[in-house]
């Protein structure tokens, strides 16, 4: 069973329909947005913590029933809301359709906007890739890792696809540790150069060839 999350975007939502032949999962917190947006602001926390006692229940059965009722108490005050909901039910509750141990990844797009980010942020700390295989490199690196982390909130017991060496957290690309290798043996080769008896210093603090000694 193959499960899609993405906001209310029809052209998304015809794709996932007719190219992958997926359940669509209208992502949760965009639709908790749209729906505040038809209740005024000083109601909106009353209104965001009933919305949530569908999210609460344990089982599918449990969250439609939920669902209804809250739905038939907000509908006499918010009618847009109360339309909204009846439109939008089998969408919003889709996740739950699977196990309880997938579900906190699947009810909204937040985990895979956070791992754009964490790509993002990985590559700004190379800055330049050589080439493309250095940027796969990394990027797989990444992947691997958030692999990784949703391999073990479905199975604890499972082994880490990066724990081979190259990969995980602490991975970078070829490129980037011969540069470093290179650059610290510079470093350590400058402090076994031969004393300049000209100067007062040989870190170049002080490069003015020594005076002679006044007569």
């Amino acid at each position: 069973m193959k499960l899609v999350v993405s906001d209310a975007h029809e052209g998304l939502k015809a794709a996932i329909a007719r190219v992958l032949g997926a359940t669509w999962q209208r992502c949760r917190v965009h639709w908790m947005r749209n729906a505040l947006a038809h209740v005024g602001r000083a109601q909106q926390s009353m209104a965001a913590a009933a919305l949530r006692r569908a999210f609460l229940q344990p089982d599918q059965d449990g969250a439609r029933q939920t669902w209804r009722h809250v739905a038939d108490q907000l509908r006499e005050r918010w009618p847009m809301l109360g339309k909204l909901m009846d439109d939008s039910e089998h969408d919003v509750l889709a996740y739950l359709a699977f196990p309880a141990q997938h579900r906190t990844k699947l009810h909204s797009t937040n985990p895979l906007e956070r791992l754009n980010k964490e790509v993002k942020r990985r590559a700004d700390v190379v800055g330049i890739f050589p080439s493309e295989a250095s940027i796969i490199r990394l990027i797989g690196a990444v992947l691997l890792e958030a692999n990784d982390g949703w391999t073990h909130c479905v199975q604890p017991d499972a082994a880490p696809l990066h724990g081979r060496r190259g990969h995980g957290r602490d991975a970078q690309p070829r490129h980037h540790q011969r540069n470093t290798a290179t650059s610290t043996q510079g470093r350590l080769n400058l402090g076994h150069r031969k004393p300049n008896s000209k100067f007062h210093h040989v870190d170049g603090r002080d490069r003015h060839p020594r005076r002679p000694a006044a007569r």
